[in-house]
């Protein structure tokens, strides 16, 4: 889980979005209602591997994450990202 807090007095419009590793978006969010507008994403892995998580301000939100320049310009400011894993399922676990 990827949670974004931005301060109360910054202009960043938040967006987040979560690549795998071939650079192919899997997730993303802007504006999650349950967390004030700020983004916020939830994402469960099919399999193990690496990811990519990428947080822009809007309208950056078309990116490549290993090409630079490749976005544009976007909104600026504060913020403080959580992250958080979540406990794998255990088979007869209940």
């Amino acid at each position: 889980e990827a949670d974004l807090d931005v301060n109360s007095n910054s202009q960043l419009d938040s967006y987040i979005r979560l690549f795998d590793n071939s650079n192919n978006q899997v997730a993303s969010n802007d504006d999650d209602g349950s967390y004030g507008g700020d983004a916020s994403l939830t994402y469960t892995a099919a399999s193990g591997g690496t990811f990519r998580l990428g947080v822009s301000g809007a309208p950056n939100s078309n990116y490549i994450p290993t090409t630079a320049n490749s976005g544009v310009s976007g909104s600026t400011g504060a913020y403080v990202l959580k992250l958080s894993p979540n406990a794998p399922d255990v088979p007869g676990d209940t």
